[in-house]
């Protein structure tokens, strides 16, 4: 069973304690703007959807995540009319993020941008993205704890 949270800009209780994020998160978070609602894919604690909204980046976060004993390839992006903008996948590798995007394809692309970092599997999701027709549209690095992150913006 999966955790759904839909955050507003709205929700003070959720934004008065300033969320400061690892460097590779910050060079996600800095990849989305303007977005009126953002999905986040496999949330963790929540801190980049918080994030999100703290520095105004979206006006909506839907955080996602799972519990323990749910595969992570259950992950599912939002589908409804008011479908996300923007998505982030943050913190998996990239052949589970390549899965999650394409068994949401039409979610995936509908969304005016994608921002991903895997940790490993970076070749996989290229390919992916090669072959679903995804245009990668930023790439960064960050420098977290010794190691090297790669962030990749797409749509």
């Amino acid at each position: 069973m999966g955790l759904h949270l839909l955050y507003s800009k709205h929700m003070e209780k959720f934004l008065t304690k300033k969320i400061r994020l690892r460097p590779r998160l910050q060079a996600a978070a800095d990849m989305i703007n303007g977005s009126h609602l953002a999905a986040d894919i496999g949330c963790d604690h929540g801190r980049l959807s918080v994030t999100l909204l703290q520095q105004g980046r979206a006006d909506r976060v839907i955080a996602s995540d799972i519990s323990a004993p749910v595969s992570y390839t259950h992950l599912t992006l939002p589908t409804n009319r008011d479908e996300a903008d923007a998505i982030a996948i943050c913190g998996m590798g990239g052949e589970l993020i390549a899965r999650i995007l394409e068994a949401n394809l039409p979610a995936a692309k509908n969304a005016r941008c994608i921002t991903m970092q895997p940790m490993r599997g970076i070749e996989e999701l290229r390919q992916f993205l090669r072959k679903n027709e995804f245009r990668i549209i930023d790439e960064r690095l960050g420098l977290d704890a010794g190691r090297i992150y790669q962030i990749i913006r797409a749509k």
